[in-house]
Parts: C-alpha cells; sequence; structure tokens
C-alpha cells in the first residue's frame, strides 16, 4: 500500500466536533431579527466563507448594515464557542500525536477564519500537532469548491498531491480535492448528508473514532 508523507487537515466536522455552531449561527441570527428562514439557506451557506455568507445574507434579506458590523457580531458569537466549547471528536488527538511520533507533515485547510481555529488549539494545547500551521481559505484565496485552493495548501505544505492525504467531512470539499487528485481519509459527521457518495470517494472512511485509522497502513 502507498504510503503518504503529509495530512491535511480540515478543522470543523473533521477533527472537531463544531458544525452544530456553524449550522445554527445565521439561522440563529435570522430568528433574533425576525426574519423567515428559507428552506435552502443550509446548501447555501455550506459552501461559503463567512464573509461570503454575510454578504449574501445582507443582500438577500435587504439588511440595514454594514458586512463589517455583522461580522464582528458573528466572530463574537464563534470567538466565545471556539474559546470555550469546541473540542476533538473521538481519537482525534490520539491519531495526531501518531502522525507526529512517524515524523509525518501536517497542517489544518479551513474555511474558518484562522483566529477563531487558534482559541480552539490553544484551548485544547493542540497546536504543537501541526508541523506547518494553519490555513484559511480566505488566505489563500479560493473556497473548497476550488481545486486550486487545494493545490495552494500542497504548495504551503511543500509536498506533491499524490503524497498527500486530505482528511476533510464535507462532501463538497471531500469531492473538490479528489477531483484534484488528492487521496482521502473521510471523517462521518451528523450533519453531513451525502455519507455514501462520500463512503465511495473515500481511500478509508472514519465511523466513529480515529482510532479505526490503521496509521501504520497510510503513512
Amino acid at each position: 500500500m502507498k504510503k503518504f508523507k503529509a495530512a491535511i487537515f480540515d478543522m470543523d466536522g473533521t477533527l472537531l466536533d463544531s458544525m452544530y455552531i456553524w449550522h445554527h449561527l445565521a439561522e440563529s441570527y435570522l430568528i433574533k431579527n425576525n426574519i423567515p428562514i428559507p428552506d435552502d439557506l443550509a446548501d447555501k451557506l455550506v459552501i461559503m466563507s463567512i464573509q461570503n455568507a454575510v454578504k449574501m445574507l445582507i443582500a438577500d434579506f435587504k439588511l440595514d448594515l454594514t458586512p463589517e458590523a455583522m461580522l464582528d457580531e458573528l466572530h463574537n458569537v464563534l470567538a466565545d464557542f471556539y474559546r470555550t466549547q469546541a473540542d476533538f471528536k473521538p481519537g482525534a488527538k490520539e491519531f495526531l500525536q501518531k502522525l507526529r511520533d512517524n515524523n509525518i507533515a501536517t497542517m489544518v485547510f479551513s474555511a474558518t477564519p484562522e483566529h477563531l481555529l487558534h482559541l480552539a488549539l490553544e484551548r485544547l494545547d493542540a497546536k504543537q500537532y501541526f508541523s506547518h500551521g494553519l490555513l484559511s481559505c480566505d488566505t489563500v484565496g479560493y473556497g473548497k469548491h476550488k481545486e486550486e485552493a487545494f493545490f495552494k495548501a500542497a504548495e504551503h505544505l511543500g509536498f506533491a498531491p499524490d503524497e498527500i492525504m486530505i482528511f476533510e467531512d464535507a462532501h463538497y470539499a471531500a469531492t473538490t480535492a479528489k477531483r484534484a487528485g488528492f487521496s482521502l481519509g473521510i471523517v462521518a459527521d451528523k450533519w453531513e448528508r451525502r455519507t455514501q457518495e462520500l463512503r465511495e470517494i473515500a481511500d478509508f472512511y472514519i465511523e466513529q473514532n480515529f482510532d479505526e485509522f490503521p496509521v501504520d497502513n497510510f503513512f
């Protein structure tokens, strides 16, 4: 079996059990402001950065505030969550330690703003597990619906796509990475509905706990 030299991890829904806050953030904001919630809101937001989501919400609902003001309000809610509540999925920290012990190059590549990721990793004492740090879609200039996003992440890490395994939970990101030629470790998450399609493209599918993943077979 081919051995990989590096790993790129999504954060929310992959390493962290944190998708709840994202699925309810916009909804909670609209409810607070007495705005009816469209049925397709979640499907629209799932592929967007928070900056693009704010622009869409302001435009679609004709909200009388600036993107900066809305971002500040949402970021305060998110920052409190990452600072006090966000936690690893089962086995994730131990899995990261195994990769570190094997001298595997690792990094986080997430659509979540980097300052929020830092808050969570500081609380969890986990920054040491990522040899190449954190990278966001905002920093590279592409969302994960674009193959260029993963090529930029690989460039940052310093390895070719065929030397890297990507760990994701979201269908849209995983299918993009697969098209770009990366191998996939898929982490099941209750907020992702397209599980069968993810099983079909996964090189390994983690059902419940990272300890299911045979590290020595892949790294």
